[in-house]
C-alpha cells in the first residue's frame, strides 16, 4: 500500500507573521514611553503642583489645562498608531501575505499526498479557496488592529486613573510597561491561534473537495499537546461531525484555540477501499 506524506503545520510562517506584528507593537510602545517621559509626566507634575496651592480660579484653570494636555498628548498617540504601524492599508498585506503563505504551503503539502497515490490534482480547481482566503485576511486585519485599539484603551486609563489617584510617575511607568508585555503576548497568541485556524480550515475544504469524507487526527506529539486532544491522537472521524473535546464542544483539527493538530488523510478513503478494521 502506497505511503502518503505527513500533514504539517507551516509553524515557520508563524514565527514570521509574529515577528512582523511584534515590530509594529515595539514601535509603538516605544513611541508611548517617550511621550511619558518627555511630555506626560512633566505636566502630571504641574498638575499636582497646581493643585497643592490655595484654590484659587487660576489654579483650577491650570489643573483642568494640564489634564487636557495629557488628553490631547494620548489622543495623539493613538492617531500615530493607526497613521503609521496599524494603518489599515499596510496591515492588510501583512495579512494577506501570511494568509498566502499558508494557502500555498496546504495546497502543496496536500497535492504532495493526492498525486502520489492517484496521479491526479484535486487543487487545480477550487472555486471556493478566493473568498475563504480573503474572510481570512479581514479576520487577520481586524485581529491585529484590535492590539492597539485595547493597548492605547488601557493606556489612557492607566494614566488618568493613576493621575487622579495620586500615584507616583514612576507606578504609571510601571503599567505602562506592563501593557505594553500584553500587547506583545496578544500578538503571539493571534499568530500561533490563526495558522491551526488557516491551516486546518483549508485542510478540511480541500479534503471535502476531494471527496475524502474522513480524516485521522494527528498531533503535534509532544509535551505541549494538551490533554483533551491528547486522546483523539491516530482515530478517525468525519468531517461531517468531527471530535469533541473535553467541554463536549464538536471541534476540528485547528479549530481549538492554538490547536496545532492536523488532519491526516486516510488512505483507504483516498483508494476508494473498506478500512480494515482489524
Amino acid at each position: 500500500m502506497p505511503r502518503i506524506a505527513r500533514t504539517r503545520m507551516p509553524n515557520q510562517y508563524a514565527r514570521q507573521y509574529f515577528r512582523e506584528i511584534k515590530r509594529r507593537i515595539d514601535a509603538d510602545t516605544a513611541r508611548v514611553q517617550q511621550a511619558f517621559h518627555e511630555e506626560i509626566i512633566p505636566r502630571i507634575l504641574r498638575y499636582r503642583r497646581a493643585r497643592s496651592g490655595p484654590a484659587t480660579n487660576s489654579r483650577r484653570l491650570r489643573i483642568n489645562d494640564e489634564l487636557d494636555e495629557i488628553r490631547l498628548i494620548l489622543e495623539r498617540l493613538r492617531e500615530l498608531t493607526e497613521m503609521q504601524e496599524f494603518v489599515t492599508t499596510v496591515i492588510e498585506l501583512v495579512a494577506r501575505e501570511f494568509v498566502d503563505q499558508v494557502n500555498a504551503y496546504s495546497r502543496a503539502n496536500f497535492r504532495q499526498q493526492v498525486v502520489r497515490v492517484l496521479g491526479v490534482d484535486p487543487t487545480l480547481s477550487e472555486p471556493w479557496l478566493g473568498s475563504l482566503l480573503e474572510t481570512f485576511v479581514q479576520e487577520n486585519v481586524k485581529l491585529i488592529k484590535s492590539i492597539p485599539r485595547d493597548y492605547h484603551d488601557k493606556i489612557d486609563t492607566a494614566v488618568l486613573q493613576g493621575v487622579r489617584r495620586g500615584d507616583s510617575t514612576a507606578e504609571i511607568g510601571q503599567r505602562i510597561a506592563e501593557l505594553g508585555d500584553v500587547s506583545e503576548r496578544r500578538g503571539r497568541f493571534i499568530a500561533r491561534d490563526q495558522i491551526g485556524t488557516i491551516h486546518g480550515e483549508l485542510t478540511k475544504r480541500r479534503q471535502e473537495n476531494a471527496g475524502l469524507p474522513r480524516f485521522r487526527w494527528s498531533t503535534s506529539h509532544d509535551a505541549r499537546v494538551r490533554d483533551s486532544h491528547r486522546h483523539l491522537d491516530g482515530k478517525v472521524y468525519t468531517w461531517a461531525e468531527g471530535a469533541r473535546n473535553d467541554r463536549g464542544e464538536r471541534i476540528w483539527p485547528g479549530t481549538d484555540y492554538q490547536c496545532r493538530c492536523t488532519a491526516e488523510v486516510v488512505l483507504e478513503d483516498l483508494l476508494g477501499e473498506e478500512e480494515d478494521d482489524g
